[in-house]
C-alpha cells in the first residue's frame, strides 16, 4: 500500500479511516460529512440514511447510494 493516498495504513485499518464523504443528501443533515465504512454499514442496517443519500470514497473514487433500505454501488 506504499505510495497510496492512505500512506502506511494497513489493510485491516482502512475501514477505520474516515474516507466516505457525503456528496448528496436530500435531508441536508449529513452533507459534507466524512464517515468510516462501518458507519455506512451500521447506518444502512439501522435505516439511518435518507433515501437518495450518496457517498464518495475520497481515496478511491468509489461511490455508493442509499435507496430503499440498501446501500448500492453507483
Amino acid at each position: 500500500m506504499r505510495g497510496t493516498p492512505i500512506g502506511n495504513t494497513q489493510p485491516r485499518e482502512i475501514s477505520r479511516v474516515y474516507a466516505w464523504l457525503t456528496t448528496r443528501d436530500p435531508s441536508g443533515a449529513f452533507i459534507g460529512r466524512l464517515f468510516q465504512s462501518i458507519d455506512l454499514e451500521t447506518g444502512t442496517r439501522m435505516c439511518t440514511w435518507p433515501d437518495g443519500i450518496e457517498f464518495a470514497n475520497i481515496y478511491t473514487g468509489e461511490q455508493k447510494r442509499y435507496e430503499k433500505g440498501k446501500l448500492r454501488d453507483v
